[in-house]
């Protein structure tokens, strides 16, 4: 795969959120008034040569490796209605492997269980969505 196009950062693609966006080559639509041409018809040159894949590659499989849940915090799962925070627990739980932190000093896991969101409120309803309960069966220790 060839990266024709790399903004490291964007404010506009996932709004609320600071966020890269990645263009990859070889479009097969061929829409006359596209304005990135060059990267529908292949011509554009690859932004990264393939040592920097390589190490992208590292990279991503080491933050993977690490990454207990892939949760993309999209909230399909919510609202819950047992006013359990999934994607704020999913995420309290992914930053404890990432950074190898104390849950408990974790100051969004504070909030959620100020707020009566945890996951001890989860009754695994079986609702479309709700993963919380067959992911993990309690919050961090």
């Amino acid at each position: 795969m060839k990266l024709h196009g790399l903004q490291k950062m964007t404010l506009l693609d996932f709004p609320g959120h600071v966020a890269c966006t990645v263009f990859l080559g070889g479009c097969d639509l061929r829409c006359p008034f596209c304005h990135n041409f060059e990267l529908a018809d292949g011509t554009a040159k690859p932004v990264m040569d393939e040592e920097e894949l390589r190490l992208m590659d590292r990279v991503r499989e080491a933050y993977l490796s690490r990454t207990k849940i892939g949760c993309t915090g999209c909230r399909y799962c919510m609202p819950c209605p047992n006013g359990v925070q999934i994607p704020g627990i999913f995420s309290v739980w992914n930053n404890v492997s990432l950074y190898e932190i104390d849950p408990k000093e974790d100051w969004n896991f504070r909030q959620i269980r100020e707020k009566n969101g945890g996951a001890d409120n989860c009754v695994g309803c079986g609702t479309p969505g709700r993963l919380l309960y067959s992911a993990i069966s309690s919050e961090p220790e």
